[in-house]
């Protein structure tokens, strides 16, 4: 019963090796960053991979959109470069300026 035990414990801690070893494999082949390991889950990346049109009111919803626009995300830099949706966000920008009077004390 005893090397049952010893023949148990040697298999787990052959198996943690293993994928100890694994994941320093994956990270010689190039930095840390370049794997995974620290992805976190990213609703502006689902709605980019979906298959539902865009649309701005839920791309600006977005808390990382800015990030990604530094970042140069082709569909974003595509999506904002249309004109139909540059015109959109003008209409955005000047609906919220108060005309006229309004605005002056």
């Amino acid at each position: 019963n005893d090397n049952n035990n010893n023949t148990t414990t040697d298999n787990n801690n052959n198996n943690m090796s293993e994928g100890i070893n694994s994941a320093f494999a994956t990270l010689s082949g190039g930095d840390i960053w370049s794997t995974e390991a620290f992805s976190l889950p990213s609703p502006l990346h689902d709605l980019l991979s979906s298959n539902t049109p865009l649309t701005l009111d839920e791309l600006l919803a977005q808390d990382e959109l800015l990030q990604e626009l530094r970042g140069c995300e082709v569909q974003l830099v595509e999506y904002f470069g249309r004109g139909e949706v540059v015109a959109e966000l003008v209409e955005c920008v000047l609906d919220a300026v108060p005309y006229g009077g309004e605005g002056e004390g």
